[in-house]
């Protein structure tokens, strides 16, 4: 709960008007939309909500908790490389003073050393689209794509929509919108050979040189 004044001030080096906070319940993400709304100061609302933006996200949860129950998230959906290597995943945001209400400017998702049937992260067309991420990087090293050895995949797609609802209530993300991006992948011949080896498995031999 908060209560009580902000008096007339100087917030940072800018001017401050008196405002009256009354009660508020234990979200933080209310107290910030009905700030917002009752406050007609725009400068001083942007600023304090552009600074609380580097804390918190998605109402009353913290940028450090989504991005961590995110990342968990992530992991889960992915399998275990036949050499017992760690998988690492990690989810960073970029939130402003709009992301309590389900606007983020960019995300990234990095991940390595793991394997996949698929790339964990997928657009599910039937999900809500409250919720709008202008870019998302994804940012992939050293992984098995169904058998193949991925050096690298990189890309940065635009316009992404996804399930505001499920990212505030269990802290996963699930897109369901995507725009065209560009993306990158590299891949070792060697890795390319032993792959249709074990694909064809009545080739004997394998030679393949890249440019």
């Amino acid at each position: 709960m908060l209560a009580g004044d902000i008096g007339r001030g100087n917030f940072g080096g800018l001017a401050g008007d008196s405002y009256r906070l009354t009660y508020y319940d234990a979200s933080w993400g209310r107290f910030l939309k009905d700030w917002a709304k009752t406050n007609a100061n725009g400068t001083v609302m942007e600023w304090f909500l552009g600074l609380t933006a580097g804390l918190f996200i998605f109402g009353g949860l913290t940028k450090s908790s989504f991005e961590g129950s995110a990342a968990r998230d992530i992991q889960s959906r992915l399998l275990s490389r036949p050499d017992g290597a760690v998988a690492e995943v990690r989810v960073s945001t970029r939130p402003n003073f709009r992301s309590v209400a389900g606007y983020l400017p960019s995300a990234t998702i990095l991940a390595r050393r793991f394997a996949a049937d698929g790339l964990p992260l997928f657009a599910e067309p039937d999900r809500s689209r409250r919720g709008k991420l202008d870019r998302l990087s994804l940012q992939m090293e050293d992984f098995d794509l169904r058998g193949l050895r991925v050096a690298k995949l990189s890309a940065l797609i635009p316009d992404c929509r996804f399930d505001f609802d499920l990212a505030v209530k269990r802290r996963q993300i699930r897109l369901s919108q995507t725009g065209e991006g560009t993306g990158e992948v590299q891949i070792a011949a060697e890795s390319l050979e032993k792959f249709v080896l074990q694909k064809y498995p009545l080739l004997k031999t394998c030679r393949m040189t890249l440019e």
